[in-house]
């Protein structure tokens, strides 16, 4: 008598084990994927908020005019979307800490989709990003030079530990120099 085709049930077992952890291994690779491609477009609109930060500041007015006088823009209110002429801080050299800490006219807040929705000292509950800027004139340089300086951070996923975090995730330095009016 001939032997019956097919496979034992050994075979199968051995089968369905390979084909489960070859699945297994495939769905771990594709929340590392997800997590990854999250991260990066984290880091993306957080490169953007910043840009936008240091081309808004390198706008405002910091020049010396024919006759020798200074035309420095320091009251225009950027922390605030859309931006006053006057009632900020402008260009005006800022506190040491503005990077470490919520320093009025040195920091706002952004949602999500990097759309403005408040400034001042404590981030509104929808907050997802907060940016903070500093200005300053270094020591041993020439007075008409400013440094720029933007952080971006992103709010983390609250632990046992901490019940709020937040990452800097970008930081840009730019400078700025007067120009002849």
């Amino acid at each position: 008598m001939a032997p019956a085709g097919g496979f034992t049930l050994l075979e199968v077992l051995v089968a369905l084990t390979l084909l489960t952890g070859a699945l297994l291994a495939l769905a771990q690779l594709m929340l590392v994927a997800a997590r990854a491609s999250d991260a990066s477009k984290a880091t993306t609109l957080a490169t953007a908020l910043a840009a936008q930060r240091i081309e808004q500041l390198r706008a405002l007015a910091w020049a010396m005019a024919p006759d020798g006088t200074a035309v420095e823009d320091v009251e225009c209110e950027v922390a605030r979307w859309p931006e006053a002429p006057t009632g900020g801080v402008g260009l005006t050299p800022s506190p040491a800490d503005a990077l470490l800490e919520n320093t009025p006219g040195y920091v706002d807040y952004l949602d999500a989709s990097g759309r403005w929705i408040g400034d001042g000292r404590s981030p509104p509950a929808s907050a997802a990003y907060l940016r903070r800027w500093s200005i300053e004139a270094p020591e041993g340089s020439s007075p008409a030079t400013l440094v720029l300086r933007v952080v971006v951070w992103r709010r983390g996923v609250p632990s046992r530990l901490q019940a709020e975090s937040w990452l800097p995730i970008v930081q840009i330095d730019a400078a700025k120099t007067w120009r002849g009016e």
